[in-house]
């Protein structure tokens, strides 16, 4: 459970975990180790600050003829014994997320789709991955700490995180549909530099 008592399912993935939340969310990722490899929500000082459930693992936002739109609560959630399928509506786009954790392959699909009759411009999808690449001191660092490597090219796009003490095994996302040209930082401290 987490700090607000949320129920939270925990999918076995390699020799770790991927851990969602009630809504379906990523809430943690369990390094082999027992570190953490996401931003935490119930820890102390400087990322709980920063972190909140709302910036979980697989929530974002839809930028589409210039309106904001949050996805953060499903509207429609289904739960499998390998994951869950969630549907967000945003305006006039649905947005349809599954996710899947099985015989360690995790999985997710993000597909937008226009239900409204007009056509619609869609300027910006930003899907969180809140790394926790926290340098509060460097013994955290190297204990608890990942480093993100990210490469945004367009098909070719993918993301490499490794922890600070170089310790075994890292993560890896790989685009295999669509295109990724740029990524930003959302609350970052400028106390830690994360």
């Amino acid at each position: 459970m987490t700090e607000r008592g949320e129920k939270l399912r925990r999918l076995p993935f390699a020799d770790g975990a991927v851990v969602l939340g009630a809504d379906g969310s990523v809430a943690a990722v369990e390094h082999p180790d027992g570190r953490p490899v996401l931003l935490e929500e119930a820890s102390a000082g400087i990322e709980r600050r920063m972190h909140t459930a709302g910036h979980r693992w697989g929530k974002g936002f839809v930028v589409a003829d210039g309106r904001g739109y949050r996805f953060d609560t499903p509207a429609h959630l289904a739960w499998r014994a390998d994951g869950v399928a969630a549907e967000y509506t945003l305006g006039p786009l649905r947005l349809s997320v599954d996710r899947r954790v099985s015989d360690g392959v995790w999985a997710e699909t993000y597909e937008l789709a226009n239900v409204s009759p007009d056509s619609v411009h869609v300027g910006s999808l930003a899907i969180s991955t809140p790394w926790r690449d926290v340098y509060e001191s460097s013994h955290d660092s190297l204990t608890r700490a990942v480093h993100a490597h990210v490469w945004t090219g367009g098909a070719e796009a993918w993301v490499w995180v490794v922890p600070m003490d170089g310790a075994e095994p890292g993560l890896g996302l790989r685009l295999t549909e669509g295109e990724l040209w740029g990524y930003s930082v959302e609350s970052r401290n400028h106390v830690s530099g994360s």
